[in-house]
């Protein structure tokens, strides 16, 4: 499974989740899902987003909003969020593609003290 243009991008009403496929020769559809920080996956979509072209050597482009609000199964503004793709494939396995890595900027790196006497 071939996953291009993959995207998040914060928006007023939300969090636009994007991505595109090459191909869909072997795609029924794809689920979306939200990780923040340590907590479990929440699948964000309530059915199935079925592929344009599935069985076909065609690909096309896709977007998801996750809305804005209160409760767990909306975005929360200041909240940093994973976005995960599941591809549902004709023969019923499914794959994940992470849509949107935790940057480098997360992370702490300590170095070595090196001192020299005289």
């Amino acid at each position: 499974v071939s996953i291009i243009n993959r995207s998040v991008v914060q928006t007023n009403d939300g969090i636009r989740v994007s991505w595109g496929t090459a191909t869909e020769t072997e795609m029924v559809g794809f689920n979306i899902w939200r990780r923040s920080g340590n907590g479990g996956l929440i699948q964000l979509n309530s059915t199935l987003i079925v592929a344009e072209h599935s069985g076909q050597a065609q690909g096309a482009t896709y977007s998801f909003l996750d809305l804005q609000g209160d409760d767990v199964s909306t975005a929360a503004v200041g909240n940093d969020y994973i976005y995960i793709l599941e591809v549902i494939t004709l023969d019923g396995h499914s794959e994940m593609h992470v849509l949107n890595p935790p940057t480098a900027l997360n992370l702490s790196f300590f170095l070595p003290l090196i001192a020299f006497d005289q």
